[in-house]
């Protein structure tokens, strides 16, 4: 008998009971050992589901520098197409995060009191509005980075075809 199968959890082995998963095994596998059937078929389909949608944003993406260099261009531009809601390229979303930190700053520095419910109501939302801008640019950055990438690994799979 190998040491392997002296170590390991082989049933096979003449000296060794069947055990339950140790909890660092289930950990290994982000908990997935010991959760019951209904909860695995309910994981695998959740997982399946969100497979799809990163393949069809997969294939969303450009597949040539060129395209790539026109899709990043247009996320950099403001886009006033709408008459509802104007959406702001990156450019514009810094230079509202500046203002508002600005803002912001000047607010705290030169508060008398910020007992003041105006004041306080001014830097919440100042404050909110820099999160939500914050949280746009992290996912127009992550949005380039998937852009740039794509055609290298587009051509790359080309390839190895």
């Amino acid at each position: 008998m190998s040491i392997n199968q002296i170590c390991t959890n082989n049933t096979d082995s003449p000296f060794e009971k069947p055990r339950p998963v140790a909890d660092w095994e289930n950990e290994e596998v982000n908990g997935c050992a010991k959760v019951y059937q209904a909860g695995w078929e309910d994981y695998k389909s959740k997982v399946e589901k969100l497979r799809a949608k990163q393949k069809l944003y997969k294939e969303s993406l450009p597949t040539n520098y060129e395209d790539a260099a026109n899709q990043i261009k247009k996320m950099l531009d403001d886009d006033y197409s709408s008459t509802a809601t104007a959406v702001y390229g990156l450019g514009t979303n810094v230079d509202l995060l500046f203002a508002y930190s600005v803002a912001i700053s000047e607010m705290a520095q030169h508060s008398h009191s910020i007992d003041d419910y105006y004041e306080r109501k001014a830097i919440k939302i100042l404050s909110y509005e820099s999160i939500n801008i914050l949280g746009n640019l992290s996912d127009r950055v992550s949005d380039i980075s998937s852009i740039l990438h794509n055609p290298a690994e587009h051509k790359h799979k080309k390839s190895e075809a």
